[in-house]
């Protein structure tokens, strides 16, 4: 088994994104775990009951999920007569995305605190940018100067894994007006002279920001010292979005300014959409 997946590993080296590598790179590191190596029906059943009993269970589909595309692959190729991981594919548990903006409160006293502490003030304008455009971190990390102007700020190009990618999520390249906050907030970071495919926003180092890095020594620690209960970074996405609607912007325009539809939208905003129910 583990033969076939590495050599399936580096066949989709060269079409898969990085964040599907990674999933793959974290199968190849349970495989030495297995209680049997080989490929059969019956081996396929220990693997499947080893990887629910020792991992969550949409952790163990995951990888179900890739042991039997490797299996696909090699049958494909002649190499195996039939996939023994087909029947035992699990269907994913269907989640509702946990909506948790931070208030308006939440957010200035954020802002204020990055602005305010020498250790994490580096990435002040960061976190600005977040809470102001709604755009997912990896498109925040991805962003040059040369994709901004006065008028509007271009998302093209993706950062995710450290690698630079050629599109958005949605495939799509997305123009986002610029208000006269964001307008201030870049003209007072940006450098004399610089060149246009420098990143916008850096590590301390002059590096590509990394969202864990950032996540586990700056972002965290500044909520605990605001005493402000933890959400990721992401939620900045939710909390602009959420803004906007009770500020009375159409889902519509909402859902264009973030790359999302508006059935999306929906589904998760809808309840922070103001309004009485009208006298019939």
């Amino acid at each position: 088994m583990g033969e076939i997946f590495c050599r399936y590993r580096e066949a989709k080296a060269q079409e898969l994104k990085p964040s599907s590598l990674k999933n793959l790179d974290s199968v190849i590191r349970k495989i030495p775990d297995f209680p049997r190596s080989d490929i059969s029906p019956e081996a396929a059943k220990a693997i499947s009951q080893y990887l629910l009993r020792s991992f969550s269970r949409d952790s163990a589909r995951r990888a179900l999920q890739q042991l039997g595309a490797a299996c696909n692959w090699a049958v494909e190729r002649g190499e195996l007569e039939a996939n023994p991981f087909d029947a035992l594919q699990l269907k994913p548990q269907k989640k509702r995305p946990k909506v948790d903006p931070f208030s308006e409160k939440e957010r200035d006293r954020i802002i204020a605190e990055f602005e305010r502490d020498p250790i994490h003030r580096h990435y002040a304008g960061f976190v600005r940018f977040l809470f102001l455009t709604g755009c997912r971190t990896s498109e925040a990390v991805g962003l040059r100067w040369g994709d901004c102007d006065r008028e509007f700020i271009k998302f093209c190009s993706p950062v995710v894994e450290g690698i630079r990618l050629n599109s958005t999520k949605t495939g799509e390249v997305r123009r986002f007006p610029i208000n006269s906050q964001l307008r201030e907030l870049l003209e007072s970071i940006r450098p004399d002279g610089v060149e246009s495919d420098r990143p916008v926003f850096t590590s301390k180092s002059g590096d590509l920001v990394s969202p864990n890095n950032f996540l586990r020594r700056h972002w965290k620690p500044v909520l605990e010292k605001v005493a402000i209960a933890y959400r990721p970074q992401y939620n900045t996405r939710h909390s602009f979005a959420t803004f906007c609607l009770t500020q009375g912007e159409s889902p519509a325009r909402v859902a264009q300014w973030i790359g999302d539809s508006v059935p999306t939208l929906m589904r998760y905003y809808a309840g922070y959409i103001s309004g009485e129910i009208p006298n019939f």
